[in-house]
């Protein structure tokens, strides 16, 4: 992730499960005064209230339970509250004080901006200490709509003489991440009771962990310190030598790696050993090319032995299987395209693809051609445009597709196992995507995670894939698919994730460590 140097000064926050610990209370309370009316409330029920107004919960409390006196049942709830508060104080999120103290030091403008009814919000932040630290306050009983509109937090800039745009505004749900992107604000989320899911995740400027990491962010230090995807020059699409990788990882903060190249581990020894003596720790991994109803898939495959003897001759075999694809490809340029290159100097180059692409994009009345009008300079999609072309273009559906003699997507996990090791799919892209079919199906075949942060995907597809693993249990990783200047918009470092990542690290080394 790229440092962020803020120049917002002012601060919209929420109140419940954002500032205070409240929202388990308040279920606590709803299971409570439910209970007496022979009723009873699931999490899921109690997660469509997080954010609303109070006539908008009048209005839930009657859709699940039909004709009860849902003002009573609220007023009952808040009592409860009241009561637990009263005796056992008003639970404070952690990092609230410490983030309170460094907005005043830095002459941030702080706002409040509550569903919580006007009497309530005064009572609760006097109680915790904070009332007198906040310009404004805007609750729910002063306005007309609640979240999701963004009426709210634009009366709260509105308040704090500012445009939305400079303005975070800090929520905890997903109703008020989704009103706070519906006003032009960018959003800080710090899930709370449920992480929100794919539609709002990605509206969402950044993800959090805690208040303490708003400090953090605000200051520009937000940068993860792993890559588990990059690749050397054994993979021959690759600039650098495992030394210079290493060297790369160090300038940039980088703590722990993984080297996968494609079909290849020779370079594998190679690094751990430098970055044994560089205090880098090194994931020893692979990129396996396969096949899944067609599509090319590719597999990764962390914390592998790699003495496995399949290994030993795969480069060779791999490389006989790309000549023979490629030579096919050139073909279907040549007839649906009109295009024609010198095809065995090519297949005789070091890098097939990339070789076969700048070819045809240096080429100045190939690359005029509509086919490429996005992959050249200034293009849409020109951001490391050979390898998108090749996603976009090249696969099943498309008229260069020239299918693949890959082994299967199958075969490869089998492999990875066999030889130790964790069976990843690598940036899913559009393959995946919101196809359930496809993924439960390698979730059957035995796959352990998802590449579910990638430079090739959209915030949504990353979003999605998070929400994926996470709801069966897969391991998630990220990767910049970092190769130089093959690729040069891609960096280091660099894949997307919108949050801290120290728990997706911690993750994947216990699975490590249990194989």
């Amino acid at each position: 992730m790229k440092m962020v140097m803020n120049m917002k000064k002012n601060i919209i926050f929420d109140m419940d499960g954002l500032l205070i610990d409240s929202e388990k209370v308040t279920f606590e309370g709803y299971q409570h005064v439910l209970k007496d009316y022979g009723k009873e409330i699931t999490l899921s029920q109690y997660q469509t209230f997080l954010g609303r107004t109070v006539p908008v919960i009048y209005g839930k409390l009657k859709d699940y339970y039909g004709n009860v006196d849902s003002e009573e049942i609220v007023a009952k709830v808040h009592a409860y509250m009241e009561d637990v508060f009263e005796h056992k104080g008003v639970p404070v999120k952690p990092g609230l004080y410490e983030l309170i103290d460094y907005l005043k030091e830095n002459a941030y403008k702080i706002a409040v901006a509550t569903s919580s009814s006007k009497i309530r919000a005064e009572k609760i932040l006097s109680r915790i200490g904070i009332r007198d630290a906040l310009d404004v306050l805007v609750c729910g009983d002063e306005i007309q709509k609640g979240k999701p509109d963004p009426e709210i937090f634009l009366v709260a800039a509105n308040k704090l003489n500012a445009q939305p745009c400079q303005c975070y505004v800090i929520e905890d749900a997903q109703s008020g991440i989704m009103a706070g992107y519906a006003g032009g604000f960018d959003v800080i989320n710090i899930p709370d009771m449920k992480y929100p899911c794919e539609e709002y995740a990605a509206k969402a400027t950044i993800i959090l962990d805690t208040l303490t990491d708003v400090i953090d962010y605000l200051k520009g230090n937000i940068k993860n310190d792993f890559d588990f995807h990059m690749h050397s020059i054994y993979s021959l699409d690759g600039q650098y030598t495992c030394k210079e990788l290493v060297d790369i990882a160090k300038s940039n903060h980088i703590k722990t790696i993984a080297l996968a190249d494609h079909d290849q581990i020779t370079g594998v020894k190679e690094i751990i050993d430098i970055g044994k003596k560089e205090g880098i720790q090194i994931i020893p991994a692979i990129e396996l090319s396969t096949t899944f109803h067609d599509y090319d898939v590719h597999l990764l495959g962390y914390g592998i032995d790699v003495e496995y003897p399949y290994f030993k001759d795969l480069p060779e075999l791999t490389r006989k299987r790309m000549q023979a694809n490629m030579a096919l490809m050139m073909d279907k340029f040549k007839e649906v395209y009109g295009i024609e290159v010198d095809k065995e100097a090519i297949l005789q180059s070091d890098s097939i693809w990339f070789t076969l692409m700048e070819a045809i994009l240096s080429n100045e009345t190939y690359n005029k051609m509509e086919l490429f009008k996005d992959y050249i300079p200034g293009g849409k999609r020109s951001g490391a445009a050979i390898a998108n072309f090749y996603w976009d273009q090249c696969q099943k559906g498309s008229s260069l597709y020239v299918g693949s003699s890959y082994p299967s997507l199958q075969s490869s996990i089998d492999i990875i196992h066999k030889a130790g090791g964790l069976a990843i799919i690598a940036h899913p892209f559009r393959t995946f995507y919101h196809n359930e079919d496809y993924l439960k199906e390698v979730i059957e075949m035995g796959i352990d995670g998802i590449e579910a942060y990638s430079n090739y995907h959209t915030k949504e597809m990353n979003a999605y894939y998070d929400e994926f693993a996470k709801k069966y249990g897969l391991l998630i990783t990220c990767g910049s698919d970092f190769h130089g200047k093959k690729k040069p918009e891609i960096q280091m470092g660099e894949y997307n994730l919108n949050k801290d990542g120290t728990s997706i690290v911690h993750a994947l080394l216990e699975a490590l460590e249990k194989k």
